[in-house]
């Protein structure tokens, strides 16, 4: 791959490690599973191992977060009256919305962060998914009264949120 605008460019592992922020042995294991290369591992130290799991718990709370938010935009009377209003005035249609994973967040201190603490999710990882900051060890939702925009990586995980 060349990014002429950049000067950027390399192998696939290298756009990967560009494009997906993987790291390295992230970049060989996705290649190696999208194409059935079986890959012998070794055994990460435990630095690394921190890393990944880190890396990976924030995945698994973007993903939950994805999926609150499209519910609440589905399912709720604020979505529906509120989000789903605003992206119907604005001309996008139930395939866009549901393409693209779109999303709500009522203006409710912490309505997605109560939900998610009690489901089990860690509130440190919370925090630095961006999705909850803390004030005086009370949880407050980031994204409250806006329509929610999932940022999806080309692997398809989320990697962050627009609203």
């Amino acid at each position: 791959w060349k990014d002429f605008s950049s000067g950027k460019g390399g192998n696939a592992v290298a756009f990967l490690m560009e494009h997906e922020h993987f790291t390295y042995p992230e970049a060989i294991k996705y290649l190696a599973r999208k194409y059935n290369i079986e890959i012998e591992e070794t055994q990460l130290n435990s630095i690394d191992k921190e890393k990944a799991s880190e890396r990976e718990s924030l995945y698994i709370i973007s993903e939950y977060a994805k999926e609150f938010f499209k519910n609440t935009l589905r399912n709720s009377s604020q979505g529906k009256t509120i989000g789903l209003t605003y992206f119907k005035e604005r001309g996008f249609s139930d395939e866009t919305i549901e393409k693209y994973d779109l999303g709500f967040s009522p203006d409710d201190q912490s309505y997605f962060s109560n939900p998610a603490i009690e489901k089990g999710y860690d509130k440190g990882f919370l925090e630095k998914s961006g999705l909850t900051i803390f004030q005086n060890s009370k949880p407050i939702d980031r994204f409250r009264g806006r329509i929610i925009f999932p940022i999806h990586s080309m692997s398809g995980r989320i990697l962050g949120f627009g609203g």
